[in-house]
C-alpha cells in the first residue's frame, strides 16, 4: 500500500520526502503556511495505545497545540478537542513508534 501511495503522489506531482520530523521542522512548516498532520500515540492522553493522526495548530516555547478529530467521548464537546496543549517533552514521547523511534508527518500546502 505504501508503494501505491508513493506512486500516486509522483503521478500527481506531490513531493515525498524522508527526513527526521523534528519540532523545528514542524515549526518551519507552520511558519510557512503548511497544514501539519502528525501521527501520535494518545496513550498519555486517553490510555489508548493506538496510532492516531492529529493536526498541529500552533507552537510556543512550552507546548505544541493540536486539533484531535477523535472527539467521541459522551462528556466531550467538540471544542474540547481543539487547540489542545501538549508539552514539548510529552509530544516528543507521543510522536515516536517502535524500537527505531519512527515519526510520521504529512505537511500540506496548496500553492
Amino acid at each position: 500500500v505504501h508503494h501505491q501511495f508513493i506512486n500516486a503522489c509522483r503521478e500527481q506531482g506531490v513531493d515525498v520526502m524522508y527526513e527526521d520530523v523534528t519540532q523545528q521542522l514542524i515549526e518551519y512548516w507552520l511558519e510557512n503556511d503548511f497544514r501539519v498532520l502528525v501521527l501520535i500515540s494518545t496513550y498519555r492522553l486517553d490510555g489508548k495505545k493506538a496510532p492516531h493522526w492529529v493536526v498541529v495548530t500552533g507552537m510556543d516555547s512550552q507546548c505544541l497545540y493540536v486539533h484531535d478529530p477523535d472527539c467521541d467521548e459522551p462528556e466531550q464537546l467538540p471544542i474540547d478537542c481543539q487547540h489542545i496543549p501538549i508539552a514539548r517533552d510529552d509530544f516528543d514521547k507521543m510522536s515516536v513508534f517502535g524500537s527505531q523511534r519512527l515519526r510520521c508527518a504529512v505537511a500540506l500546502r496548496v500553492p
